[in-house]
This record gives structure tokens, C-alpha cells and sequence, in this order.
């Protein structure tokens, strides 16, 4: 082999081994990347997106699968700590209540006082204890409310629109609503909201069953906005749909009413 032969042979072979080398390296990088990256995320149980620990889980992706569920009878030692860390949300709620009572509490139906009496439920907590609930769930915002109602609402008529001429058993004549277009709202209502937010924070009992949504936290000590929604399909024309907003001392800063249907307020 002659020497120009040689050189080129010696050259080729000096590349390849480079190139080798180096697609050695980047998957040794890939792969420490992607080890590093395993530590700090979590994959969603039921979907392909990969969670970091500040991502908020919608619907489904924030209720714990059955099969990772305890299974059976709770120990009576699992039934005592459950049962203290249960109490501690309601003392939780207690003192945060006794601490913002008001004058008028007892003649509002939406006061402080109403947290505890019951007491309600608090439904996301409970389920966290419970192992049925994942942490970091995501929120309904009230920006994602309006536009649902806007686009399933005529927004100056909002329910009005249903109200039908119905008639009393001694023959008097009165505007009612027509369950069936309200119930098929609420349906759907109900459908979109749980591809958002799996539990509500709160369900009880405000003059019509409702529930109650914490938009930026989990706990009444922590949150700054809530929304009150109807639990039932009825509420929505019986009762009120607010937004109420709070400092960081819980004080109640505004309230504002979105859906008043017997007093024909509609401010979506």
C-alpha cells in the first residue's frame, strides 16, 4: 500500500472512531438527563404527560386509579389518624371562622358561620386523607366559568330564555322555568367541569345545595378567590352562582354575582 493509500485509510479510521465516540457521549448525556429528569417529574397514571411538581392536574389525572387505593377495612389505627387529620380541617375552618364573624353572621345565609355549621364537607381535603385524591389538583377560574356560560347562555337572557307559561292546578296562569333545557345545561355543565377539577373543595348546603370552588388554593386559610356553584340542576335558577375574593387576612374584599335567575341577574 502506498503512502497517500495509508493516510486516507488512517483518516477515515480516525473519524469514525470520532464520530463513535462522540454518539457515545451524547447518549450517556441523554441518558443522565434523563434519569435527572425522572427525579424531578411524575408521569400522570392517566395519560402520557409528563408532570413536574408545579403542574396542575385536571380531571381524571388528579383521582388516585382504585388498584393504587388501600384495599379493605381501615385499621383501627388508620381510623384514628384518619379521624384526627380530618379533625384538624375542621378546627382549621373553626377558628378561621370564629375569627371573621360577623355582626350579621347568623342572618346571612353566606356568612363566615355557614363554613362550620353542618358542617359541610370538605371534599377535596377529605379525599387527599383518603388516598382517593392526588395533591396539586387543578382549579375552575372564574375567567373559565364566564366563558362557558357565554358561550351556553345567551348573556343578557341567561335562563330567562326557558321561562314558560305554566299553569297552577286552580287555573292561574305563571311564567316558570322548563326543566328540560336547565337540565340539560347542568349536564353539561357538570361534563366540562370534571375535565377541570375532579373534586369540588367544599359541598353543602347555602339555601340550595351547593359546592364550592377555592381557585387558587386548597384550604380556607389559604385561599383568595371562590366561586359558589349549584350542586343540583335546579340551583341554577333557584339559587345564586358568586365570586368572592379576600386579602391575605380573610377579609371579604368583593362579592359579585354571576347568576341570579329570580331576580334575572346574569353577569357572565
Amino acid at each position: 500500500m502506498n503512502k497517500k493509500k495509508l493516510i486516507t485509510v488512517i483518516t477515515a479510521l480516525s473519524c469514525i472512531l470520532c464520530l463513535t465516540a462522540c454518539a457515545g457521549n451524547n447518549a450517556g448525556s441523554n441518558t443522565d438527563t434523563e434519569n435527572s429528569d425522572s427525579k424531578s417529574s411524575v408521569t400522570s397514571d392517566n395519560s402520557n404527560v409528563e408532570l413536574t411538581s408545579n403542574t396542575k392536574l385536571s380531571g381524571k389525572d388528579a383521582i388516585v386509579p382504585e388498584d393504587e387505593r388501600p384495599k379493605g377495612e381501615m385499621t383501627d389505627e388508620q381510623r384514628n389518624e384518619y379521624q384526627k387529620a380530618y379533625k384538624k380541617v375542621l378546627d382549621d375552618v373553626l377558628e378561621y371562622v370564629n375569627k371573621h364573624k360577623t355582626e350579621d353572621s347568623d342572618n346571612d345565609l353566606y356568612s363566615y358561620s355557614w363554613y362550620y355549621s353542618g358542617p359541610p364537607e370538605y371534599v377535596y381535603q377529605n379525599a387527599l386523607l383518603l388516598n382517593q385524591a392526588k395533591p396539586n389538583m387543578r382549579k375552575l377560574q372564574i375567567s373559565e366559568l364566564k366563558e362557558f356560560l357565554r358561550t351556553h347562555l345567551d348573556s343578557e337572557k341567561g335562563f330567562d330564555e326557558f321561562l314558560v307559561e305554566k299553569t297552577m292546578p286552580d287555573g292561574t296562569k305563571y311564567m316558570g322555568f322548563d326543566g328540560t333545557p336547565v337540565s340539560e345545561f347542568n349536564d353539561e355543565f357538570r361534563k366540562w367541569l370534571a375535565q377541570i377539577q375532579a373534586y369540588p373543595d367544599v359541598s353543602g348546603y347555602l339555601g340550595n345545595n351547593c359546592i364550592l370552588v377555592w381557585c387558587d388554593a386548597d384550604t380556607i386559610t389559604e385561599r383568595r378567590e371562590e366561586i359558589k356553584l349549584p350542586e343540583t340542576f335546579s340551583g341554577w335558577v333557584n339559587g345564586t352562582v358568586t365570586y368572592r375574593t379576600f386579602d391575605e387576612n380573610g377579609n371579604l374584599l368583593n362579592e359579585e354575582v354571576i347568576i341570579d335567575a329570580n331576580n334575572h341577574i346574569y353577569n357572565f
